[in-house]
């Protein structure tokens, strides 16, 4: 994907070292632009066919980063650490 640094762009960032995993999003004007996997992977495919399509990921937003397999948003407290920035 692109991680170039634009004003334009955005970060989705999840963390949860308890799981091992690590998940980076890079989205611009609704769009995904980049996405950065450590540990569990398996939503790899769907994230790769969003930034190939330049589908708009905007209604998918809130749950973007938990994949295709969860639409429902974690209650809270989530058990990592889910960080945004613009």
């Amino acid at each position: 994907g692109d991680f170039a640094p634009a004003e334009t762009r955005e970060e989705i960032v999840l963390s949860d070292p308890a799981r091992g995993t690590y998940r980076r999003l890079v989205l611009e004007e609704g769009r995904l632009k980049g996405a950065v996997f450590y540990g569990d992977s398996r939503d790899s495919g769907w994230f790769h066919d969003l930034i190939r399509t330049g589908a708009d990921v905007s209604a998918l937003r809130e749950t973007l980063t938990f994949g295709p397999a969860d639409p429902q948003p974690l209650p809270a407290p989530y058990g990592g650490l889910c960080s945004l920035t613009a």
